[in-house]
């Protein structure tokens, strides 16, 4: 059945009205700081005879991803929202830290599963932050030899640029370490969406159409295998980019957003700076997509409370959820609209309840 509940919005002091029905949250996380961004020693430490695509954490990358945890708990309890159930991680290290430290602060006690469809982009762009000589861990290449002004020879890279990508993820035996997982550690007996041995590509090999829609199948496998459960996703900046633009894209939230505000740009679902420990949290409402929390990084600066960063202009709001509140229950399977106002007895009346229809 469906319900309405209401939750508020620090940033704007709005009491946001939200019909519920069955719902599928998703939180979606960018690791924290890492160490090659703010220490170049130890880039070349790792190229000389380590690991220099796979960085750790900085110290204040840890913190980072203990307060987007300590941000997801709130986030889902103000929301009425099922705790985290679910945590799938990227198999690079500076993502399975994250991953473990923010679903331990949220609540979570369970164990990872180490996802490698949810890895690093890998493009001509990745390979020059870490594989060319004078690599300095920048997107892109350095200064002097970025992707599209000079070709480096093959026989010119990192050794490891040229093996199957796969091979350069630690498995998830290595990743198996309590300093690094926490004391739950690894799920050994998940079967990964995409095996790391299934990723072939090295350097300069061309992103195949079915390689690029791997990401997107961890969504819909998410969905088929916990229903109504609420999954942690950690990932890297571009790969969650995508995973919220093809979400709410597919479903055409943005598109609903840009008519009620009279804009003529493209229908796309737009994201911007994708910050360390960006978080987004989406839920599935009647067979659609809807953000709720895009890219917010406000845990890391705002006191506890203030971190939810609103997805509707105070121009699209409505002035009364009156009519939001005489909406039929078959209405919300097809379509949601949006409201707000400051509290009112017929708000802060309803009992929270799980479920989904923004208004």
């Amino acid at each position: 059945a469906t319900q309405l509940r209401t939750f508020s919005s620090p940033l704007d002091s709005h009491v946001h009205c939200i019909y519920i029905s069955t719902t599928m949250p998703l939180i979606i996380l960018r690791h924290g700081e890492r160490q090659d961004h703010v220490d170049r020693n130890w880039l070349r430490m790792a190229i000389r005879d380590g690991r220099p695509w796979d960085p750790p954490l900085t110290e204040k990358g840890k913190v980072m991803a203990e307060k987007a945890g300590e941000a997801v708990k709130r986030m889902l309890i103000e929301n009425g929202l099922p705790p985290v159930s679910r945590a799938l991680s990227s198999p690079f290290i500076r993502c399975v830290d994250t991953c473990s430290r923010a679903a331990i602060a949220a609540g979570y006690s369970g164990k990872l599963c180490i996802e490698p469809a949810i890895a690093e982009t890998v493009c001509d762009e990745w390979y020059y932050s870490w594989a060319i000589p004078g690599a300095d861990a920048n997107w892109g290449g350095p200064s002097h030899c970025r992707v599209g002004n000079r070709k480096v020879p093959l026989d010119k890279l990192h050794p490891a640029a040229l093996r199957p990508v796969g091979t350069l993820y630690l498995n998830p035996e290595d990743l198996n370490a309590p300093e690094l997982c926490g004391p739950s550690g690894i799920d050994l007996d998940y079967v990964p969406v995409v095996a790391a041995s299934d990723l072939t590509r090295s350097a300069y090999k061309q992103e195949s159409k079915a390689e690029a829609l791997q990401k997107l199948a961890v969504l819909e496998c998410c969905e088929a295998l916990y229903p109504g459960e609420t999954v942690l996703l950690c990932s890297h900046g571009g790969p969650c980019t995508e995973m919220y633009e093809h979400l709410i894209t597919s479903t055409d939230q943005e598109k609903s957003l840009n008519e009620r505000s009279g804009s003529k740009s493209p229908t796309r679902a737009r994201v911007g700076k994708v910050g360390y420990t960006a978080l987004f949290l989406v839920v599935k409402v009647a067979g659609s997509w809807l953000a709720l929390v895009k890219a917010s990084t406000n845990h890391r600066s705002i006191k506890a409370g203030s971190f939810f960063k609103s997805l509707i202009p105070k121009a699209l709001r409505p002035v009364s959820p009156k009519s939001v509140l005489e909406k039929s229950v078959s209405a919300t399977s097809s379509t949601f609209s949006m409201a707000s106002t400051t509290p009112s007895s017929s708000c802060s009346s309803i009992s929270p309840i799980v479920g989904t229809y923004v208004c």
